[in-house]
């Protein structure tokens, strides 16, 4: 088993310089690997270009989430002390309660200063990455390069990378509400 582990990194070793690279999924990883993330269309038609939506509508990116129109309710730590008290933070753009711990966290996931963090990917008690994405050395989960669907998990390949399905026709007006 140790011969077999100083191969794998000699070899890792040995795959050229450039950019990070992301690792493929273990075939002994046991782990049931996630859904992606960006699982199903929000109700409209698929496309993978313009040319597929109607006059009008633009094909928006598969992960694309239109903006909320609200202003957030935080914007650091110090926001949400002032407005719920000590023992809240900023997560994000509301006010969630700050943890004390990494068993007030979840599963997959650490308390760092009074934020819950996922852990990296890179970390052996981390939650397996999601399918269309791989573990990138800087630990965090990106997506998978393609040029053709056949090199994704599952899916399509949507503009060099991997995706459960294609982008959405809607209007122009789904992007940004006034």
């Amino acid at each position: 088993m140790i011969r077999f582990l100083v191969i794998a990194i000699a070899l890792a070793g040995c795959s050229g310089g450039g950019a990070a690279q992301a690792t493929s999924p273990s075939k002994l990883d046991a782990r049931p690997q996630p859904a992606d993330p960006v699982a199903s269309p929000p109700g409209r038609r698929s496309c993978t270009r313009v040319s597929d939506c109607e006059s009008g509508e633009n094909c928006f990116a598969p992960d694309f989430t239109p903006g909320r129109g609200a202003a957030p309710e935080c914007q650091s730590d110090g926001d949400c002390a002032r407005r719920e008290g000590p023992a809240y933070v900023c997560g994000g753009d509301t006010c969630v309660p700050a943890c004390k711990d990494d068993a007030s966290c979840g599963p997959a996931m650490a308390c760092r200063a009074r934020h819950c963090r996922q852990l990296p990917c890179t970390d052996p008690k981390a939650a397996r990455c999601p399918m269309n994405m791989r573990c990138a050395p800087s630990g965090d989960c990106v997506r998978m390069t393609c040029t053709a669907p056949a090199q994704c998990d599952t899916g399509v390949c949507w503009n060099g990378q991997c995706f459960a399905h294609g982008g959405t026709c809607a209007p122009a007006s789904y992007c940004c509400p006034p």
